[in-house]
């Protein structure tokens, strides 16, 4: 940053030229994101309820649409935990935790799917993973069991999608 600030007088430079080329971000209101974003989720929602469909055709949109749906089920995951947290948490993890919503929701990707990589960004909030072992231990096994499955079960299709070259994050 050091050098594009003396070279051309620009020392985000870099993220300009990436945004510009391929993400396409733009600021925009958090409720003109969660409409994009439920809207480009339903365009995938086929694709998750029948995961053949994921892996039957070559196309680099089946995967993307796919992504949305994932995007938006992690973004109401998102908020639940953070919903729970607020009552859990101490206000300092909670407010880390709540400041990972604001560049995902106030700079959308116009041309990729609107919460492109959201799962990924989740991964450090991590107080949102001590909401989670907090209201494990508060439930019954049976509920962790199901979880784990489902976990298990989603990471396995997204392992599966990344080894055959379909986008995941």
């Amino acid at each position: 940053m050091i050098f594009l600030y003396s070279r051309f007088g620009d020392p985000l430079l870099f993220a300009r030229a990436v945004n510009s080329a391929a993400w396409k971000r733009e600021i925009t209101d958090p409720l003109s994101t969660l409409y994009m974003a439920v809207r480009e989720a339903r365009n995938g929602l086929g694709y998750m309820l029948d995961p053949s469909l994921l892996f039957s055709e070559r196309a680099p949109y089946v995967s993307w649409a796919a992504s949305n749906t994932i995007n938006l089920a992690s973004l109401a995951l998102f908020l639940v935990l953070l919903g729970v947290g607020l009552s859990v948490l101490p206000w300092e993890l909670w407010v880390y935790a709540s400041l990972f919503l604001v560049p995902t929701l106030l700079t959308p990707s116009f041309r990729l799917p609107p919460l492109l990589s959201f799962p990924r960004f989740m991964l450090a909030a991590f107080p949102l993973f001590l909401v989670t072992g907090y209201l494990f231990s508060r439930t019954r096994p049976a509920l962790l069991y199901v979880w784990l499955l489902i976990s298990a079960c989603l990471g396995v299709a997204l392992t599966a999608m990344f080894v055959t070259w379909r986008w995941v994050a």
